[in-house]
């Protein structure tokens, strides 16, 4: 496995600017590849999302792993009905902002990234 590999010592978790762009990245899908390669500086310079990498202190061009957070949201208008927006809600771990939060139209909902990161 590949963490047996990595000192995780030696890495950082960096936002990456769209002046800086990755050369060198392959996790075997084009896509993805693509994105970071390519694309992420631009989504980045519009605002479209924020990327963030997983590199080595020792060398930073060096990325490892990375994900973007779009500038978007996800809205029960967005569903057939209430029911189809909780269940995607409840199966992806989106949780209220707080208890008091009842209304529908502002309803803050976040997706904790410690439980990817951590």
């Amino acid at each position: 496995m590949l963490q047996n590999r990595i000192d995780k010592s030696r890495l950082d978790f960096v936002r990456l600017r769209p002046a800086k762009a990755v050369k060198h990245f392959d996790c075997g899908d084009r896509d993805l590849n693509d994105f970071i390669l390519n694309r992420a500086p631009a989504f980045q310079k519009y605002l479209i999302a924020v990327t963030y990498a997983c590199v080595s202190i020792d060398d930073a061009s060096k990325v490892y792993a990375y994900c973007s957070l779009a500038n978007d949201k996800v809205a029960i208008t967005d569903f057939k009905d209430k029911a189809e927006f909780n269940r995607f809600r409840k199966k992806n771990g989106f949780r209220r902002m707080n208890a008091e939060d009842n209304d529908p139209h502002t309803r803050l909902m976040y997706y904790d990234l410690m439980d990817i990161v951590g």
